[in-house]
């Protein structure tokens, strides 16, 4: 396998480890009352740290990758309600590198750093959310703070939230594994991220 489809295989990863993903344990099952949560916001940051390894069986190869980043230039607010947050003139970028491995046949052959730098562009978008008491909150149609990318992830997921002052973290854990074709190779991705965005309440 040639370095240039390394380099391809963990490009494609880095946009796609972003996405976020269901975390079935906060599958609707009950409603609540979100008034604790209820209020104005505005968008600190967003931490991120995750793995991911992208697998090629007709190579018997893998390229294991680490990142780990707190977002920059964060702007905008989040208002939220009793069943929806509305963000607002939300925006981050990412800017940093990670350490990936390359394996073949198990022996460990290369490594190298590389950058990762995003943009999120302006965002304004009303996303709905269910409450369960005491410290779950699951986004039905995705939420920009889920995954710290470049574009709104529309895919259902959820969180556990903390308020520490006049702060709201919530936390996120995304695993995602998917199978797809690379310069006609089959490859399997298999990542788990965590990401924590963190609010001032206003």
């Amino acid at each position: 396998m040639t370095k240039t489809y390394r380099l391809t295989a963990v490009v494609l990863l880095c946009i796609f480890i972003v996405a976020c993903s269901k975390e079935k344990s906060l599958d609707p099952s009950s409603g609540g009352n979100a008034s604790g949560l209820i209020g104005n916001y505005k968008f600190l940051n967003l931490y991120v740290k995750g793995t991911s390894i992208v697998e090629v069986p007709a190579f018997d190869a893998k390229t294991v990758s680490f990142f780990e980043y707190t977002t920059k230039n964060n702007s905008g607010t989040v208002t939220i309600t009793k069943d929806k947050f509305t963000y607002t003139d939300l925006s981050y970028s990412v800017d940093t590198n990670f350490m990936a491995y390359y394996y073949d046949a198990g022996i460990l052959v290369d490594s190298f750093d590389f950058p990762l730098m995003v943009t999120m562009p302006t965002t304004n978008v009303t996303t709905p959310y269910e409450y369960f008491a005491p410290d779950s909150i699951y986004y039905a149609g995705g939420s920009p703070m889920s995954q710290g990318g470049t574009t709104v992830s529309t895919q259902a997921g959820g969180g556990r939230f903390s308020i520490e002052n006049d702060k709201l973290i919530i936390t996120s854990r995304v695993f995602v594994t998917k199978n797809e074709t690379n310069q006609g190779q089959q490859q399997t991705i298999r990542s788990s991220a965590i990401s924590v965005a963190t609010l001032q309440k206003q």
